[in-house]
Order: structure tokens, then C-alpha cells, then sequence
């Protein structure tokens, strides 16, 4: 609401059909337990006295999630509707669930996990060839489109001559390994 103000943050509210929320407060707890809607509920009573007893049924309406209950969702639950469409109708439109953190499973994988292999060692002279490649041809693609299209680039000329060195130290590397 502080992003969009009253009026904007209503109509982004209002038009939104499906919900995901967890514990809000205040006029958002309110719009939100609005959006769910009220149901009928049965409700009992009974009277005891000492010559009879009744009992009573009746039928109220009241709010499917009440205010005080998504103003006290404790961490991890959540509550929510979804829309359904024309052609597939969704009877259960309303729901309230508890994520569970597997903490346990986590931690057990990471003790099991073997350390990764150090590829850079093996095949440095391999991942540098790639990687000059790609620069000369996403080079190539640039200079063509911007010869196509008219546009003058400006050179930088120092990063040009530092990926000169970089392919001269490259070359020295690999022919000093195949010695």
C-alpha cells in the first residue's frame, strides 16, 4: 500500500484472483478476510435446567477466515483462494496450510556431497581458447551490425591490446605444454 497509495493498491487488490498470504495485519487482514467471504455455519446451543432441557440449532452467517485468525497465522502457515475458469470449475477454491522446512534432509545431503573436481587446472588452456572465441565472435556480430545499421563504435583501444597479451600468454602456455 505505501508503494501505490489507497486508491491504486484497492484496484491491484480487487483484481487479483488468486491469493497467497500469510500473517498481515490491520486493514489488510480486513480487506483480505473480506475476499474469502462468509459461509453458513451450524451452530448449537443447549439449555439445561432443572425441569427440562433444549437444544437449539441454527444456521449464522460468518466470515470462512476471520480476521484475528490471519492477524495470528504463526510462521510457515499460510492461507489462500484460487480462481477457477468457465471451462474447469474448482469446488475447493479456498485453502490454509503449513510449509515444513526440511532441515534434516538439507543438512544431510550437504555432509554426503563430494567436493567438486577443479577444472580449471586440468583444462585452462581449453576454457581460455572458448572464452576468446566467444569475445571474437560476439565481436564480429557487433562490428556487423554496426556497420549494417551505420553506427560508428569507438575503439578501446587499451582493452583491445590487453586481450592481445591475453591470447600471446594464452599461445606461450599451450606451446610450452606440448615441449
Amino acid at each position: 500500500m505505501r508503494d501505490y497509495g489507497h486508491k491504486n493498491s484497492d484496484v491491484v487488490f480487487n483484481t487479483v484472483g488468486n491469493i497467497f498470504a500469510g500473517q498481515v495485519n490491520g486493514k489488510t487482514a480486513v480487506d483480505l478476510s473480506r475476499s474469502f467471504g462468509k459461509e453458513f455455519r451450524e451452530r448449537t446451543s443447549q439449555n439445561l435446567s432443572t425441569d427440562s432441557e433444549s437444544e437449539n440449532r441454527s444456521l449464522q452467517l460468518e466470515d470462512r477466515l476471520p480476521v484475528h485468525r490471519i492477524e495470528t497465522l504463526s510462521p510457515g502457515f499460510f492461507c489462500g483462494k484460487v480462481q477457477d475458469s468457465n471451462e474447469k470449475t474448482n469446488d475447493y477454491k479456498f485453502f490454509c496450510g503449513k510449509i515444513i522446512r526440511p532441515d534434516a534432509p538439507q543438512k544431510d545431503y550437504w555432509s554426503r556431497r563430494k567436493p567438486t573436481k577443479d577444472f580449471e587446472g586440468d583444462y585452462h588452456d581449453e576454457i581460455m581458447a572458448n572464452f576468446l572465441q566467444i569475445k571474437a565472435d560476439v565481436d564480429y556480430m557487433v562490428r556487423s551490425l554496426a556497420e549494417r545499421y551505420g553506427i560508428e563504435l569507438e575503439e578501446d583501444r587499451k582493452v583491445r591490446e590487453a586481450m592481445e597479451k591475453v591470447k600471446e600468454a594464452g599461445k606461450d602456455k599451450s606451446s610450452r605444454k606440448k615441449k
